[in-house]
């Protein structure tokens, strides 16, 4: 099995929503406006693999992490750690057993890491019908039980996998310099935890979430980033803790096309509602601010008002 060394945190074929000819889309980034393909942005090279991680950071984990999770969500969290302790386990006995076996030592280096890209590639196979419905304005899957936990999953995941979302953790370890090294190396744990949390808190009051399908007919198009789904609350923080204290996810789909998931609304709203002008500015002005390095935009026009900004 090939090892993946180009590693994309933003899913390609989402970003094709955004290029002139399915391939080459327009890139503000480090202040300077170009086009290139959709394969050379929001990448890096072994960015998902798990590099060196132990049963110790599994353990701090488990105590600083799952267990202050309670009910469902601490069941399927144990769940996934138990998940990742079985591979560390497997390659910490095959490597005892085996410890200058080149061959061995070099498929696991492959499986370590291939495993969390392959997850992403297999989400994304299943997600592509969720994309091509909402261009095509097309919400009833959301109503569906089955259909509304895996685009959930899909959502909450392209939420988490991100350099954004990952630099903001390892910022947040390095308030603690011991935690540092055990989170950097434990990293696709975190993502698969908590992109599982939100997604299940999200099906399981899905009766209670406010969904809209944005429509964007005005003369500012939705442009997009390395960080495509958003929390548009994000600036409502609690001092403690440094963590937002609501949660409203917003996913563009397209120019013209975006998703508005509101899981404290209180009341099931599944509408389909027409932007203005300034909402459009709005929303990717939050886009802006959100993204780590890079946005896209179909157009150049799009984004110069994010040049010398």
């Amino acid at each position: 099995m090939e090892k993946k060394k180009r590693q994309h945190y933003v899913w390609q074929r989402y970003l094709k929503n955004w290029s002139k000819d399915q391939s080459q889309i327009y890139c503000l980034r480090d202040n300077r406006i170009f086009i290139t393909g959709t394969t050379c942005l929001a990448l890096e090279r072994y960015f998902y693999k798990l590099d060196g991680i132990t049963p110790n950071d599994l353990d701090l984990i488990k105590r600083g992490y799952v267990d202050t999770m309670k009910g469902v969500a601490q069941e399927h969290a144990q769940k996934i750690l138990h998940i990742f302790s079985a591979m560390v386990t497997m390659r910490d006995a095959l490597l005892a057993r085996f410890p200058n076996n080149v061959e061995v030592s070099e498929s696991l280096d492959v499986f370590f890491t291939n495993v969390e890209e392959n997850y992403h590639a297999e989400i994304e196979g299943h997600s592509t019908l969720f994309l091509d419905s909402l261009i095509n304005r097309q919400t009833g899957f959301y109503n569906d039980p089955e259909k509304n936990a895996e685009f959930n999953i899909f959502l909450t995941t392209q939420y988490v996998r991100t350099k954004n979302m990952q630099d903001a953790l390892l910022s947040k370890a390095a308030e603690h310099p011991y935690l540092y090294e055990p989170t950097r190396r434990a990293m696709s744990v975190y993502r698969f935890i908590t992109a599982h949390t939100i997604a299940m808190g999200l099906s399981k009051h899905m009766d209670w979430c406010s969904f809209k399908l944005l429509n964007n007919n005005t003369d500012t198009p939705f442009i997009t980033g390395d960080q495509p789904v958003i929390n548009t609350k994000a600036d409502d923080i609690d001092l403690t803790t440094g963590f937002a204290n609501s949660l409203e996810l917003y996913y563009p789909i397209s120019p013209e096309i975006a998703v508005l998931i509101n899981p404290n609304f209180g009341t099931n709203q599944h509408q389909e509602v027409q932007v203005t002008n300034d909402e459009a500015k709005e929303y990717n002005d939050k886009m802006f601010n959100a993204s780590h390095e890079q946005i896209f935009a179909k157009e150049e026009v799009h984004l110069l008002p994010y040049k010398d900004t």
